[in-house]
């Protein structure tokens, strides 16, 4: 069933694997500065301290709290997580999954496709348990999802990106570059 939802904005990005975390982390830090919970699922460390912005933005520990990010080995494991995280009490308003750093011979269509539709059910869940919580409410708020991936000659061409853009982001943005979402999202993050 692949339904749409108003309330649940996903952005398909395409990105160079070396040149996007840094941006991507200072947009998950705006959203937990407005007081949002952010989940990032990614394979890739990252030493947030080495944000020039971090220290600028006055980012408290207890809004770092909000900053959930979960690491994985393989594209299966962020798959079978998203399933689990439908359990999850916590709502978050963003949810990102990183497959950029991903082994490039975990990259094919089957397996990116099948995150791709657990990364979309899971987004739904939180619209449907927000709405449970909150009956009294006519507006619920947006839930927003970021599903990076970076095309792979040999993996994950031109031809597959856009078949996976078609079953599963055929009425979202596709952007090229991170900063592109600022520039699609502006104040909503």
């Amino acid at each position: 069933m692949n339904c749409i939802n108003e309330n649940i904005k996903k952005i398909l990005t395409i990105v160079e694997p070396d040149a996007y975390l840094a941006d991507l982390y200072k947009i998950c830090l705006r959203k937990v500065q407005t007081g949002s919970l952010v989940v990032i699922l990614t394979c890739q460390k990252f030493d947030i301290s080495r944000l020039s912005p971090i220290k600028e933005m006055r980012i408290s520990k207890e809004q770092m709290k909000s900053l959930i990010v979960i690491y994985y080995k393989s594209i299966d494991e962020i798959t079978q997580k998203l399933l689990d995280l439908h359990e999850w009490s916590l709502l978050p308003a963003l949810v990102v999954v990183d497959l950029a750093g991903a082994l490039a011979s975990t990259m094919h269509l089957k397996t990116i496709s099948l995150c791709a539709a657990s990364f979309w059910d899971y987004l739904h869940s939180i619209v449907i348990q927000r709405e449970n919580r909150c009956k009294n409410i006519t507006f619920t708020l947006p839930v927003y999802g970021i599903f990076i991936v970076r095309k792979e000659k040999e993996y994950f061409n031109e031809l597959h990106l856009e078949m996976l853009r078609s079953l599963y982001f055929y009425r979202d943005v596709v952007v090229e570059s991170i900063l592109d979402i600022e520039d699609f999202l502006g104040s909503e993050i």
